[in-house]
Formats: C-alpha cells, structure tokens, sequence
C-alpha cells in the first residue's frame, strides 16, 4: 500500500515555494532588494498625469479627433530602436563581466601556483623568500582595486588598500594616474621571475604565471575599452527623445478611440489615463533599463559589484597564503616505514602521519 504522507508533504511543499515564489516577485517588483526603477521612473510617469488630464479634456471638449495610425508605425519603429539598445547594453554589461571574471580567475592562478610551489620546498628559506611571495599577493590585489578604482572613478587611497601599500609604493601609483593596474602587473612580473632566479619556481611554472598575466592585461584593457567608449549619442539621444514624444502625444490617439466608445468625459479621461501609465512605464522602462547597463560601473545597484568582489577577493586570497597546506598522510599503519605500495587508497589515515607534519608557515618557520 502506497504511503499517502509524501503526497501530504509535496503538496504543502508545493504551496510554500507558490507563496514564497509569489512574495519574491512582489519583492523584486517593489524593489526592496536594491534601487527600483520605478523610482527612476517616477517624475516621467507622473507628469503623465497632466498630460493625460489635458489632452482628454482636448479631445472630449475640443472636439479634436486624432488618427492612431501615425502611432502605430512609429511604435513599431521605436520598438525596434529600444530592443536594439536594450541588446547592446546587455552585451556590453556581460562582456565587462567576463573581463572581471577573466582577473579573479588570473589572481587565483598565480596565487595558486606559488604559493603550492612555496610549500613544495623543503629547507628552511630565507627572508626575501617569505616576503617576496607575499608581495605578489599584495600587488595582485593593488592591481585588482587599482583597476576598479579607475573605472569608478574614485582615488586610489582608499580604505580597501591602506594595508597593501607601502608608502614608497603609493608614490611609484600616484606617478602613474592612468596606467596603476598594469604597474602593479610589472611588480607581480618581478616578484615571479626572482622566484624563479632562486629556483623556486621552474621555467614551464613561469610560463604558466605569465599566461595568467597575459590574462590581468587583457582584462584591463577590456574594461578601459568598455570604459572609454561609451554607447553613440545619437542612439541614446534617439531613443529616449522618441521615447518621450511617443509616450506624451499617445493620450491624443488613446483619448480618440476612447471618446469613439464613451460619452462621458470621466470616463474617457481615467481610461486615457490608466492607458498612458502602463504605457509609459513599458516604454521609458525599457530605454531606463537600457540607460542602466550601458554603463556597468556608476556605483548604483544595477551594475557590477566591483567593490564588494574585491573585498571578497582579498579576503580569499589572506586565506589562501595564510593557512598551511595539510601534511601528506603515510601508510594505514603510519607508526611504521612502509612503502608507497603499502598506502592503500580510501583508508582512513592513522598513526602518525594523521597527528599533523611538518607544514612549511608563510612567515618561513616549521609548525612541529
């Protein structure tokens, strides 16, 4: 006999993600998790309200018939205009966050590589060593907020680096307003090949470490380039003025038809009115959503976290160079010499091996 408690259980089940799905679109809607576009929007669409009011009164009053076609047309010719801004705003905005993506994916490798090939050598190293490998991550973060920095537009002294700059170093950034983010590249490049100098890292490592690097300049560049080239003012100036001109003058073909069907002027005026909101919203909303991911970076909550994603990035990376590597674990019977033969694979590790071994520290000492 089939259980009918599960049926019970996916039924509630069922309603709570209905509810809950319901009240996030109620959220998203309103805009409670961010700035809401209806604000935005706000002062477009409520001189609406006069408008609609007065060309009703036109109309019904005035005895003023106005042709629908001439809207119709043009409708469909702004549609296509707004769609197309709408498109290529959403292509520039996805392709800012692939570069974005391309850097932390470029830091993490180099922060990977060597720090791994730190804790490879045995021996104790010397003092450059320690502090050498800490610079590359320091400077792979600068390089990470310079670049930000710049796009936002704000000073580089900012509380997110106080503690990855020296101040020699923030003079050698100062000189350079434009170009800091490939400066501090040109300080990882450095670090890197005097890793290698003193053997800690191997000629096909670098080559892998300057392939990620490729990638931080590339990532750059790309985000200048979005940066610098902004949208066409003649498309954006198009659209919104089309916009407006179409969304203003369409209470004239609304109030017509309406005043064809209905008598009385309340009437016509509220269904003129309701009409031009909703159309006004659709209208100026798209050309606004438009206007929004053109520019992934003005600081506002419809672009790019690049703030809060450096943050999260340097907070990984004084984890990944701070915590030890865990110790190789021997033999299932680890008290005695065994070879690698004697290891068997999935057994859960014993003896002395699973007590802890001696882990290579950042700061070159030997953790007993």
């Amino acid at each position: 006999m089939r259980n009918k408690q599960p049926n019970k259980d996916g039924a509630l089940g069922w309603l709570q993600q209905a509810v809950l799905g319901f009240s996030e679109l109620c959220y998203t809607i309103l805009g409670l998790d961010g700035k809401s576009i209806l604000a935005e929007l706000a002062v477009a669409l409520l001189f609406c309200i006069p408008v609609s009011i007065a060309l009703s009164y036109w109309v019904f009053e005035g005895g003023l018939h106005w042709d629908g076609t001439m809207h119709v047309f043009m409708g469909a010719a702004l549609a296509l205009l707004l769609l197309f801004r709408l498109w290529a705003a959403y292509v520039r905005f996805w392709e800012a966050r692939g570069h974005l993506e391309n850097s932390i994916q470029a830091c993490r490798t180099v922060a990977v590589t060597v720090i791994t090939q730190y804790h490879r050598h045995l021996g104790e190293p010397g003092a450059e060593v320690p502090k050498c490998v800490d610079d590359i991550r320091r400077y792979s973060m600068m390089y990470f907020f310079c670049m930000i920095f710049q796009l936002i537009e704000v000073d580089v002294r900012q509380k997110e680096i106080e503690e990855l700059l020296t101040h020699q170093e923030l003079q050698l950034l100062l000189r350079t307003p434009r170009a800091r983010g490939i400066t501090c590249i040109k300080w990882v490049a450095a670090r890197l090949a005097y890793l290698e100098a003193l053997g800690y890292l191997a000629p096909l490592q670098l080559h892998e470490t300057n392939e990620a690097l490729q990638r931080m300049i590339s990532s750059f560049n790309g985000m200048v380039k979005i940066k610098s080239t902004s949208m066409p003012l003649s498309v954006r100036q198009l659209s919104s003025a089309l916009a407006v001109l179409y969304v203003y003058t369409a209470p004239l073909a609304l109030a017509s038809d309406f005043h064809q069907i209905h008598d009385e002027y309340w009437s016509v005026m509220l269904r003129t009115l309701f009409a031009t909101l909703i159309l006004g919203f659709t209208i100026l909303g798209i050309n606004q959503a438009a206007a929004s991911l053109e520019d992934p970076w003005r600081n506002s909550d419809s672009d790019l976290p690049l703030v809060k994603t450096g943050v999260r990035l340097n907070e990984e990376m004084l984890f990944l160079f701070a915590e030890p590597i865990p110790p190789l674990v021997g033999p299932d019977n680890g008290d005695q010499k065994h070879g690698d033969s004697d290891a068997v694979m999935g057994s859960r590790p014993v003896g002395a091996g699973s007590r802890g071994g001696h882990i290579k520290e950042i700061d070159g000492t030997v953790e007993p």
